[in-house]
């Protein structure tokens, strides 16, 4: 049996059942079954789910977390489009890393539903084959054309400026989230290889694409974004040696809105920065 209803209910949980009020197992999440399901923040799919349809989950605008079964899943066409608050797709019950749940979510964004390998992902031993996996797929989008996934949206008349102006947007919209996953893979560092650390380092500190550092400024200042509420970003920002390209009095001007323990850090960054130079004026003099 297939789950094929559209509960557009205002409840922000939805459990479904192995089975269905007539008894028989669901296997199938059908196509659509919860397009544009807006109040819905979690989801939990039962164990027996083996299939789910073209645009089962489309636009669930709020759909933050989706617990899935450990196990092969076939994926139908654009099941995630829209989906732009999901940041965690947990597989079962299973004991894995912290960050691969993160990492599936990511995954969506970059490449639909072709990294979803729930069954190596849930493994406790296979999760790390599929991180290894998921590091050369982050890899490979960050050297992605600019326009990779770009479709203009055609409303009305409007002249060629305005598509010049979706394009620019869309360009700037992506290359601020391959920032936000590749400061994600820096947070949950687990069996990050050198080879791919370095890689990822050379990327947000601009040495691949000059525009990066700017817009890692940019994230840093924007008041709703994760990045000006938690002090991990700006932590990984000086483990890399991002200072030397952004200073932290820059970013720390940019912030005014941000959280207090961040700019406490960047305070004491500018400190420090500020310690060292009358050292090296004494040593001068």
């Amino acid at each position: 049996m297939e789950k094929t209803d559209n509960p557009m209910s205002k409840n922000e949980t939805i459990v479904l059942n192995g089975t269905d009020p007539e008894g028989h197992t669901v296997e199938k999440i059908a196509p659509k079954a919860y397009l544009n399901c807006r109040q819905v923040k979690v989801m939990v799919l039962p164990e027996t789910v083996r299939e789910i349809g073209d645009w089962a989950f489309a636009h669930m605008k709020r759909l933050e977390t989706l617990y899935v079964p450990a196990r092969e899943v076939q994926f139908g066409k654009k099941v995630f489009m829209g989906c732009e608050s999901l940041v965690r797709i947990i597989p079962g019950q299973a004991q894995v890393y912290e960050g691969i749940p993160y990492f599936l979510a990511t995954s969506v964004h970059m490449y639909g539903e072709r990294l979803l390998d729930l069954a190596l992902a849930g493994d406790k031993e296979g999760q790390w084959k599929w991180l290894l996996e998921y590091d050369e797929a982050l890899l490979s989008y960050l050297k992605l054309p600019q326009e990779y996934g770009y479709e203009p949206v055609f409303i009305g008349w409007f002249d060629v400026e305005d598509v010049d102006d979706q394009r620019i947007r869309y360009i700037v919209n992506r290359k601020k989230n391959m920032i936000r996953m590749v400061f994600q893979r820096f947070a949950f560092s687990e069996n990050l290889t050198t080879e791919k650390e370095e890689a990822f380092r050379d990327f947000l500190l601009g040495r691949t694409d000059p525009e990066i550092p700017g817009l890692v400024a940019e994230l840093f200042g924007e008041e709703d974004d994760t990045f000006s509420q938690t002090p991990e970003a700006v932590r990984i920002w000086q483990r890399i040696g991002g200072f030397a390209v952004i200073a932290a009095r820059e970013l720390l001007a940019g912030m005014p809105q941000a959280d207090p323990e961040v700019r406490a850090f960047l305070m004491e960054v500018i400190a420090g920065e500020a310690s060292e130079d009358d050292f090296f004026e004494g040593l001068a003099l």
